[in-house]
């Protein structure tokens, strides 16, 4: 059990010793993540404003087209 435990030990005591990481490259890492989050928001937002102008172009032209039709119908 003992030389179980001991091989465990060994094995794993790499793992331990790792190099910590680079503060100054995390801090880099970390403007570059919020540079690309605010691009794609950014596209984000613009594309749902260029959306909203296309809807609203297309509800103007299926009022338009409804207008003649409503006057075509024959009264009740």
């Amino acid at each position: 059990m003992w030389r179980l435990i001991i091989v465990f030990v060994l094995i794993s005591t790499p793992a331990f010793a790792q190099q910590q990481p680079d503060p100054a490259f995390l801090q880099q890492a970390l403007i570059a993540m919020q540079q690309q989050r605010n691009a794609a928001l950014d596209g984000q937002a613009q594309s749902q404003a260029m959306a909203a102008v296309e809807i609203a172009k297309l509800k103007a032209r299926i009022a338009e087209m409804e207008k003649p039709a409503a006057a075509d119908a024959p009264a009740k």
